[in-house]
């Protein structure tokens, strides 16, 4: 009786099960899992291409009205897809709608900014402009106050710090910083060493060199180095960053403010300011 009652039971659950896959068909689970291997690479490209090409379909671009109404970053996916087209079959069509999403793009872009430049005209504290004038005899006034600045500091810290140039023969920009070097001493005094790192390799271990001429500005008092050039520099580079190496070996700027000059300390240029 018990056995009946399990092939009963059996049968109505085959013939549910069959129900429910005829009406499922196209619910299917499939994949090894489910006791069926996943459709090999070779069906895969056969069932997504035609003659053994891919088939891609032209991205429809909408008129440039609307498109104006998009957001950036839907444009932006639409130009790539569009462009990809292109360049995968390029036709006069394809460079047409890729000229139209460009086209939008600009227009956004230049309606974006020349809000922002107006924004800039009502709010100047901002925008920096207040801390750097932008007119050609302000601009040569802040320079002139700038590199005043450097060459003072230079000149006082001859005797704390000194320079060292890692070389090697053969470097023909060793010998063009040589001379940038010797024009920089004829105007601040300062000592410069000249280590050639093939007859010294610790040199350049130490200094983790690979590359001559390699620069180092180093205190006399502490030892302390910091490099501010590699390869030739131009004497107005090697003046700033000298001045930026003694003020971060001093603790007075954090590196995040290399690139901060003394005129722009405290301003929205500073990335020290709170």
């Amino acid at each position: 009786m018990v056995g009946t009652r399990w092939l009963i039971g059996g049968c109505i659950f085959a013939l549910t099960l069959a129900c429910s896959s005829a009406e499922d068909a196209d619910d299917v689970r499939r994949g090894t899992y489910w006791y069926e291997d996943p459709p090999s690479t070779d069906e895969m490209a056969e069932k997504d291409s035609k003659d053994g090409q891919p088939q891609y379909t032209m991205p429809e671009v909408p008129p440039i009205e609307e498109l104006m109404t998009w957001h950036p970053r839907d444009i932006s996916a639409l130009f790539t897809a569009v462009h990809e087209y292109h360049v995968m079959a390029p036709t006069l069509e394809t460079g047409a709608a890729v000229q139209v999403i460009k086209a939008v793009m600009n227009r956004k872009s230049r309606a974006a900014a020349a809000v922002e430049q107006l924004a800039i005209l009502a709010n100047p504290g901002i925008s920096g402009v207040a801390e750097n004038a932008v007119i050609p005899t302000a601009r040569s006034v802040q320079r002139k106050e700038k590199d005043a600045a450097i060459d003072s500091r230079l000149l006082s810290e001859r005797n704390k710090y000194a320079y060292i140039i890692l070389t090697q023969e053969g470097c023909g920009a060793c010998q063009l910083q040589r001379n940038i070097m010797a024009n920089y001493q004829d105007l601040f005094g300062w000592e410069i060493k000249e280590v050639d790192i093939i007859k010294n390799p610790q040199a350049s271990a130490r200094f983790g060199v690979r590359v001559t001429p390699t620069t180092l500005l180093v205190s006399r008092d502490t030892g302390d180095w910091q490099t501010i050039a590699i390869g030739a520099e131009s004497l107005p580079a090697l003046k700033f960053n000298s001045f930026q190496a003694i003020r971060l070996i001093e603790g007075e700027i954090a590196p995040s403010q290399w690139l901060t000059a003394p005129n722009q300390a405290n301003s929205l240029y500073d990335p020290g300011t709170r």
